[in-house]
């Protein structure tokens, strides 16, 4: 096994995306993308754990338990932030060693309330992965590690899912 195998094999990965950021840019130079694709072919080859942080800057409001909506009519799936997590998950897609995979909702530490479904729409692009042994987490400033979101909160996303399946495979339109 070459230095390269053995480093992406017995190590993981984390990629930060500040979404926030990105929709406020108009064009990056340099994207999560392109740092990936710099990393050669031994890290689609031997990379095992992945861990995906969706990083939200604007704290989130309370929210009722059971009682998660979006708080916005924006389409966020005509978005930049979107469309370039789109593009990594499709890079995720042609990991094929892959054993661990986390998507991790970062949001400020004086956040009321874990995320919101705006902020949850963000996860969609990951469902159609092939690789579904997949966990979607959250955590704030103040939190030294990532806590599971609650039931209600995944039932929403499980159900916004549901409404946009076909809109969201682009890879297997084929």
């Amino acid at each position: 096994m070459s230095e390269k195998q053995a480093f992406w094999s017995t190590n993981w990965v984390e990629i930060n995306i500040d979404v926030e950021a990105l929709d406020k840019v108009v064009k990056s130079k340099t994207t999560v993308v392109d740092m990936i694709e710099k990393l050669g072919p031994e890290f689609v080859t031997h990379t095992k754990k992945v861990y995906i942080n969706l990083i939200f800057t604007t704290p989130t409001p309370k929210v009722t338990a059971g009682k998660l909506t979006s708080n916005t009519t924006i389409d966020i799936t005509s978005t930049t932030a979107f469309r370039h997590i789109r593009a990594v998950v499709a890079k995720v897609q042609t990991l094929a060693s892959i054993k661990t995979l986390e998507v991790i909702l970062r949001v400020p530490k004086w956040s009321a309330a874990p995320v919101t479904m705006q902020q949850l729409q963000y996860v969609l692009p990951f469902y159609p992965l092939d690789f579904t042994n997949w966990e979607v987490k959250w955590m704030n400033g103040n939190m030294s590690i990532p806590r599971e979101l609650p039931a209600f909160a995944m039932e929403n996303l499980n159900k916004e899912w549901i409404k946009i399946d076909d809109e969201l495979e682009p890879w297997r339109k084929k």
